[in-house]
C-alpha cells in the first residue's frame, strides 16, 4: 500500500481560504464585537436612567428630590424586571427578535422619568428623555431609538367610561412594556396589594390614607383587576395571579367596612 507523504507539506500549499473552507473569521469577530458594545451600551443608557429616577423620585423612602410612593425605583426596577421576563419569553416564542429583549428593559427604565407634568405629557418627555440618552452612546439605530419611543408611549393611560386603557397599539413591543407596567396586577396577593397600596398613598399625598380613603380604594381595585386584561399571552402566563388578588380586594373591603361599623 502507497504510503502518504509528509501531510504537513501538502496542506501548506494549499492556500488558507481553502483550509478554512472559504470561511473569514474577521467578520465574526466584528459581530462579536458589536455585540459587546451594544450590550455595553444598553448597560450605561438603564442605569443611567435608574440613577434619574432614584435621584428625582426616591426609593418609597421618602427620599429623593420629589419623593413619591409609588412612581419611585422601586416602580421602575420591577416594571424593568417584567419587561425582561416578558420579552425573552416573546422572543422564545418568535413573536419579536431578542435584540429587541434589551430595547425593552430600556424602555422599562425611562418610562417614568418623568412624573409630575401630567398623563401624556409625563411619558412624551420622559421618551425625549430615553432617546437624547440612548443617542450619545452612538451605538444605537434610530430605528432603535424609535422602537423604544413607542413603548414608552404605550404606557400613557386614557379613562373610557370609568375604566382605564393603555395606549398599545398592534406593535407586540408595545404590548409587551404596557403588560410590563402594570405587570403587578398578576403578582401574588401580598406584593399585589402593597403596590396598591403605595398608589393610593400617592394618590392622596400622605402615608396614612383614611379608612374611607382605603374602602373606596379597594373597591376601585376590584372593578380594575376585574376590567383589566393583560395584552400578552406571556403575561398571562408569568403573572397568573388576577383572579386570586380580586379575592383578596374583597376580603379588604370586608374587613374595612367592619372597621368602619365598628366605629359608628
Amino acid at each position: 500500500m502507497e504510503q502518504i507523504g509528509d501531510a504537513s507539506g501538502f496542506w501548506g500549499k494549499i492556500p488558507k481560504s481553502i483550509i478554512s473552507f472559504g470561511f473569514d473569521n474577521e467578520p465574526e469577530t466584528e459581530k462579536k464585537e458589536e455585540t459587546l458594545e451594544r450590550k455595553e451600551a444598553v448597560r450605561v443608557v438603564v442605569e443611567q436612567m435608574l440613577s434619574l429616577v432614584e435621584k428625582k423620585y426616591g426609593t418609597g423612602a421618602n427620599d429623593g428630590e420629589n419623593p413619591k410612593f409609588y412612581h419611585n425605583l422601586v416602580h421602575t426596577q420591577n416594571a424593568r424586571e417584567a419587561a425582561q421576563k416578558i420579552a425573552e419569553l416573546a422572543a422564545k416564542h418568535g413573536k419579536i427578535f431578542m435584540s429587541e429583549v434589551e430595547l425593552a428593559e430600556i424602555a422599562a427604565a425611562g418610562h417614568d422619568l418623568e412624573q409630575d407634568l401630567g398623563s401624556g405629557e409625563n411619558e412624551r418627555t420622559s421618551a425625549r428623555m430615553t432617546r437624547e440618552e440612548m443617542g450619545k452612546t452612538g451605538v444605537f439605530s434610530n430605528s432603535d431609538i424609535e422602537k423604544v419611543e413607542k413603548m414608552e408611549l404605550a404606557t400613557t393611560v386614557s379613562f373610557e367610561g370609568g375604566v382605564m386603557k393603555q395606549s398599545a397599539t398592534e406593535e407586540y413591543l408595545t404590548q409587551v412594556i404596557a403588560d410590563a407596567d402594570l405587570s403587578a396586577l398578576g403578582q401574588p396577593s401580598e406584593q399585589y396589594w402593597a403596590t396598591a397600596q403605595a398608589l393610593l398613598k400617592e394618590i392622596k399625598n400622605t402615608d396614612t390614607p383614611s379608612v374611607e380613603d382605603q374602602l373606596v380604594w379597594a373597591k376601585g381595585q376590584i372593578a380594575f383587576l376585574s376590567n383589566h386584561e393583560f395584552y400578552t399571552d406571556e403575561a398571562k402566563e408569568l403573572f397568573p395571579h388576577k383572579e386570586e388578588n380580586i379575592a383578596f380586594a374583597k376580603e379588604q373591603v370586608a374587613a374595612l367596612e367592619a372597621e368602619i361599623s365598628q366605629v359608628k
